[in-house]
């Protein structure tokens, strides 16, 4: 869910799941 104008990027990958907030998506980028 995205509350309070917070973005929740979530991912799974090869490493299991990646959860980060308030990031931008270039974080994960490991996670393609």
């Amino acid at each position: 869910d995205k509350e309070d104008g917070e973005k929740v990027d979530i991912r799974v990958g090869s490493k299991g799941v990646k959860i980060t907030a308030t990031e931008p998506a270039a974080e994960c980028d490991d996670f393609d």
